[in-house]
């Protein structure tokens, strides 16, 4: 399907950043011209400069618009970090990095390239972010690991192959779907996933797979939670 930008819709430093968002996530930003990037936009190359200097600059500006997102949508870590030994900061955790790398892929391939391709401010900008809620995240799990509640494993290593394994899964349900012609539906994405990492850290005594009617309330509600924090 073609994507469109409405003219009508919004302003022009907003549709030129909607545009970029789009065709830098999908081509990188050595593969992406600033004319394409107005045309998308329907506006002129020289508009586009009258907002933004350059190519780098536009890059900056919808790389700091993704990580403001996916910071929204951590917001809510802020609350539970007084009360996080608890199975329910551990699904929300894990709600969150699965809706992430599932409803925000634009954001996810933005960070990549930033550090793959544009480094410097970008890749200081992306660590700063990331370095925050990734030491949010580690700080319940290591909550959760002295309680007793997980296993006890690297905090912060066990935060990043979370984050990472979340990627991986989106990446392999569309591969697959590309394959056999079907799609994995969110919700069951996520319960195999909770699935997975709830095995990989409780017992099994503990785990939502051996206990599923107590989890999934749980797990939903988390969902909410999650989904909703940017309201």
């Amino acid at each position: 399907m073609r994507q469109s930008i409405n003219p009508r819709a919004l302003d022009s430093r907003a549709r030129i950043l909607q545009a970029a968002t789009m065709i830098f996530a999908r081509q990188g930003f050595h593969g992406t011209s600033t004319r394409e990037i107005a045309r998308l936009a329907n506006l002129s190359e020289v508009t586009l400069f009258r907002h933004y200097e350059s190519k780098e600059e536009l890059f900056l500006a919808t790389l700091q618009s993704s990580l403001e997102t996916v910071a929204k949508r951590s917001s809510f870590l802020h609350k539970i970090s007084d009360v996080p030994q608890s199975t329910d900061t551990l699904l929300q955790i894990v709600a969150l990095l699965h809706d992430v790398a599932t409803y925000v892929p634009q954001a996810v391939r933005l960070i990549m390239i930033a550090y793959l391709e544009v480094h410097g401010t970008a890749e200081e900008m992306c660590t700063m972010c990331l370095g925050a809620i990734f030491k949010e995240i580690a700080d319940c799990l290591d909550a959760n690991m002295k309680a007793g509640q997980i296993r006890n494993l690297d905090p912060a290593l066990t935060a990043a192959t979370m984050a990472f394994s979340a990627i991986a899964q989106t990446g392999l349900l569309r591969l697959n779907s590309a394959q056999i012609g079907s799609r994995l539906k969110p919700q069951k994405s996520l319960d195999e996933f909770t699935t997975f990492w709830t095995d990989v850290l409780m017992s099994k005594s503990n785990s939502i797979s051996s206990a599923r009617g107590i989890g999934l309330p749980l797990l939903n509600e988390a969902m909410v939670t999650v989904r909703t924090a940017e309201a």
